[in-house]
């Protein structure tokens, strides 16, 4: 077991596990949700990864309503897969070659670097946007090519700061 992960509410953890924890017969990674109070647990991505992809992985992320998770798997197909998943298991979306998952305030989006399937530097990643209730992405083209996101900042025009405090 490892890179935890506390829901924000402090009732669930997310870790990865590692062995046979699908069948007796395969190794396997899993992300698995542990419920305190309830003392169950939800599994929620599991994978064979490919020889050569040992390590472990970066802990998921949680959404600020605590309704969905991001996490990425390694030796799936890609370098890096990046996922969102309702943290109950029942949707999931498959981001591709991709990093750095952000998630809004409002748990609405998830903002990211994606990889190009010829990764020649850090130049060519693209900052992308999940919208959840859909399922749609976009390139957010107002950042540079190269640049990773790193937190997702609330900006009040000055306008609407002056009106707000008289």
């Amino acid at each position: 077991m490892g890179s935890p992960a506390w829901s924000p509410d402090g009732t669930r953890l997310a870790w990865w596990v590692s062995g046979n924890v699908v069948s007796p017969d395969s190794i396997h990674r899993a992300l698995v949700i542990f419920d305190l109070p309830s003392q169950s647990y939800t599994l929620l991505h599991s994978h064979q990864p490919v020889g050569g992809s040992g390590g472990w992985l970066p802990a998921p992320v949680w959404s600020p309503d605590g309704q969905w998770l991001a996490y990425i798997t390694m030796g799936e197909g890609a370098k890096a897969t990046l996922y969102a998943g309702r943290s109950d298991g029942t949707q999931e979306y498959n981001l591709g070659d991709s990093t750095n998952p952000v998630w809004s305030p409002d748990s609405t989006r998830l903002i990211y670097t994606a990889w190009p399937p010829v990764n020649d530097s850090y130049l060519s990643a693209m900052t992308m946007l999940l919208e959840i209730a859909s399922g749609n992405t976009i390139q957010l083209t107002d950042f540079p090519q190269g640049s990773t996101p790193n937190a997702w900042l609330a900006v009040t025009s000055p306008a609407a700061a002056d009106s707000s405090s008289s």
